[in-house]
């Protein structure tokens, strides 16, 4: 299968990668262990780095996982100054333990089963005239799952966007118009992540239907309904509240108060849950979910500049020594990243599922009603606890 893969890549990219990348099995067994203090940096460079990047104007969805590991990528082939000021950013001093935290982290976050599809995806891609390290090309591929391409940047930078189709089901349907890279350009990391997986309790036909969306205007939009037992906090001005993914995924909602804008809640003690609730309760909520799927791509170059990764994007300070001989700088690390939220994909595998009624949720609980029918955020986490994916939904 894996054989097959990368021949099938290597057909639509147009360029073969330096060293094969031996993926992990898409029913790979996820074992759900991750180090303290990976997930706690993991977490602060979440919040502030989804913080940097949004607004309260757009939809946004944003993997601060995804971008974790790439920076990681980077951390390999720097040294002495550059080195540091990612180092920094990635709050980890040791680069060999690092390495086997974030291999465990994506193994765990790479899959295709009945129940869903998580992918990301890592590519390097240098200029044809820079010789890359084998040390280098073998730790991508063998601990990052990185695949690495050589390519003259003037007549084949059509590769990359043929690549991001690939590893994300052409769900962008990138040309090289859409996604443009200097001719000048002598190195780019370029990362995706695909997440669709099925919701743990199905939403039923007969509970969907249109509901009006308020964000200043109101927009009639298809709703989902159902009921899940859920963690139900209320706080000074929002409340949050959880459903769950098959495979071990959760997504906790956060939910804003009438009369309070969704900037007032983008900070980092609410994106990290490290607000005080006025109460936390066990109940069984009526939830209301609009259908929607979107994407985004992410120049994450202003994002790493303002946290003090300055060197490595700068042609005279930069140093990559550990990635080739030659002088090189970061010109482009960019991020696309798709979500679907449907009913759609639930029912596309609805024999798996099994529907709850009102057995499975005791009679005791006491029983809420949250409509996301304004704007709001989300934050999902795998097994780990990890903050994979974060969003805002401002317009339906």
């Amino acid at each position: 299968m894996l054989v097959g893969c990368q021949k099938a890549v290597t057909t639509v990219v147009g360029a073969p990668a330096l060293l094969p990348v031996s993926y992990p099995a898409q029913d790979n067994i996820r074992i759900s262990e991750l180090d303290d203090d990976l997930l706690s940096n993991m977490k602060s460079f979440a919040a502030s780095s989804f913080l940097a990047l949004v607004d309260d104007k757009e939809n946004y969805v944003y993997s601060p996982m995804s971008a974790y590991i790439a920076l990681s990528i980077l951390y390999e082939g720097s040294s002495d100054n550059t080195k540091s000021q990612i180092e920094n950013v990635l709050g980890l001093p040791n680069g060999e333990s690092l390495r086997a935290k974030i291999k465990k982290t994506y193994e765990y976050n790479y899959f295709c089963n009945y129940g869903g599809n998580t992918k990301i995806a890592n590519s390097l891609w240098v200029s044809s005239n820079v010789n890359t390290l084998d040390d280098y090309t073998t730790t991508l591929a063998d601990n990052y799952y990185t695949e690495e391409y050589k390519i003259d940047f003037p007549t084949q930078k059509n590769c990359i966007p043929k690549w991001i189709n690939y590893y994300t089901d052409n769900l962008f349907q990138l040309n090289e118009k859409d996604y443009q890279i200097g001719d000048e350009t002598l190195l780019a990391l370029i990362n995706t992540i695909y997440f669709s997986n099925n919701w743990t309790s199905q939403f039923k036909n007969e509970y969907c239907h249109e509901y009006t969306f308020s964000n200043g205007e109101k927009t009639k939009a298809p709703f989902m309904f159902h009921f899940v037992r859920s963690e139900y906090a209320e706080f000074d001005n929002y409340c949050t509240v959880s459903d769950s993914f098959k495979n071990n995924y959760t997504i906790t909602y956060i939910v804003p108060n009438e009369e309070v804008e969704i900037s007032d809640l983008l900070n980092t003690n609410v994106l990290a849950n490290n607000n005080t609730a006025i109460t936390r309760k066990d109940v069984r909520v009526d939830l209301g979910v609009p259908e929607i799927e979107y994407e985004n791509s992410y120049d994450l170059k202003p994002m790493l500049q303002s946290f003090g990764i300055t060197d490595a994007f700068n042609y005279s300070m930069a140093d990559f020594s550990k990635i080739s001989s030659d002088s090189l700088f970061v010109n482009v690390i960019k991020q696309d990243i798709g979500i679907s939220f449907s009913k759609k994909g639930i029912q596309s595998t609805s024999s798996n599922f099994k529907d709850v009624d009102e057995a499975d949720i005791p009679d005791y609980l006491d029983r809420k009603m949250v409509i996301l029918n304004h704007p709001f955020l989300y934050v999902i986490t795998d097994g780990n606890n990890l903050p994979i994916i974060m969003g805002i939904v401002n317009n339906v």
